[in-house]
């Protein structure tokens, strides 16, 4: 598994000299680094300062909304979007659904539906969606019209991750919020790292950076070749 360390903020000090050292993080094992590019209306410093030096350190970079109670998810998903615009991530793009705070009279899971449903109309890309156990019990549901986002799941201090219908499979997991920020070039001594479940191919794949090479497109290939070389009539 690949581990991806995801920052903000916190991670980074931006009225510093130092920087987060994003070369540091690629020769500490990280194929991919993953940044709150915003929330509500306002863009997080760390993405301000830090999203064109991952790209230049080799990383691949995902971006994500944290959806908060301020603005409707159409509000924010639109701002999200102006944000990371003019240089897409290679990842999807994410919403954070986790906020507890200021709920009001909203309903959580039609703010999420909004804003995930404007993402893709705006990026073209399927987003992600980023939540946990407890949270998704609470204000999501088990409608299977989420499967069609992939999940990133947060679930800290354990062996495998409790996970929660629709799904049955992640496709990130943030495993802690207590990994070593200075081995991975932050300045804060902690920062959050989520585990991939495959190669950097795969992740490349899942990024739509390569083609995904699908049992039947391989089958296809080789009787191709198997036909060209007089192998088969």
């Amino acid at each position: 598994m690949l581990i991806i360390p995801d920052i903000s903020r916190w991670e980074d000090n931006p009225t510093t000299i130092q920087k987060i050292n994003f070369v540091k993080m690629k020769n500490a094992g990280a194929p991919a680094v993953i940044f709150k590019a915003s929330q509500a209306l306002f863009t997080d410093s760390v993405f301000k300062s830090s999203w064109a030096d991952a790209k230049a350190a080799g990383l691949l970079r995902g971006a994500y909304l944290y959806l908060d109670w301020s603005k409707t998810g159409l509000e924010q998903a639109k701002y999200f979007c102006s944000v990371i615009a003019n240089d897409p991530p290679e990842l999807p793009p994410i919403v954070d659904f986790e906020e507890r705070q200021a709920i009001g009279t909203k309903i959580p899971r039609s703010e999420l539906w909004s804003a995930l449903n404007y993402i893709e109309a705006a990026t073209k890309r399927i987003p992600m969606i980023y939540t946990g156990w407890g949270y998704w019990i609470e204000f999501g549901s088990t409608n299977e019209a989420w499967l069609k986002y992939p999940l990133w799941v947060a679930n800290w201090g354990v062996t495998s991750p409790k996970m929660f219908l629709p799904w049955k499979k992640w496709v990130l997991w943030q495993f802690t919020a207590n990994g070593n920020g200075l081995q991975y070039g932050c300045e804060a001594l902690s920062v959050d790292l989520s585990y991939f479940d495959g190669t950097v191919d795969q992740l490349k794949m899942f990024c739509g950076l390569i083609p995904t090479v699908t049992t039947e497109t391989r089958l296809a290939a080789l009787e191709k070749a198997a036909r060209e070389h007089g192998w088969l009539i």
